[in-house]
């Protein structure tokens, strides 16, 4: 709400109070909490975060990229089953079907169903003038 007062010009100087008291507050826990850089020290907590995440392989930065390989994969061509087996192929490890299940389905049915999204093949078809019928045949 208060975003599209700013937004609209329909702010008062009452409506800044609560922003400026927060930031104030934040500054000085991250000041006391972090020290003087916390930009440098928050990304490393949260790598060290990682290390205690169930289900995960000591490499884990291959891991992140494979699943968000796999995620990319499923959103763009919404073939999940095409993205799963893509990841356990380049593993070879049956371990990455379990979290690759989850952010195969999570990433197709987000790019379909939130936001409408169609496969990259019906969109370049269609583009180039092509009808795709998505009714089956009778």
């Amino acid at each position: 709400m208060f975003a599209l007062e700013v937004i609209m010009l329909e702010y008062s100087v009452s409506s800044f109070i609560p922003v400026i008291l927060a930031a104030v507050s934040a500054t000085a826990v991250s000041n006391a909490v972090f020290g003087d850089h916390p930009a440098f020290t928050l990304p490393a907590l949260f790598a060290g975060l990682a290390d205690y995440l169930p289900l995960t392989p000591v490499n884990q930065v291959g891991l992140f990229a494979l699943l968000g390989m796999g995620a990319m994969m499923s959103g763009s061509l919404q073939a999940p089953l095409a993205a799963l087996v893509a990841m356990l192929e380049l593993t070879d490890n049956p371990d990455i079907i379990l979290p690759g299940m989850l952010v195969v389905v999570i990433s197709g049915l987000t790019a379909s169903e939130i936001f409408g999204k169609e496969s990259i093949f019906h969109a370049a078809a269609q583009a180039d003038g092509l009808q795709i019928n998505k009714d089956p045949p009778s």
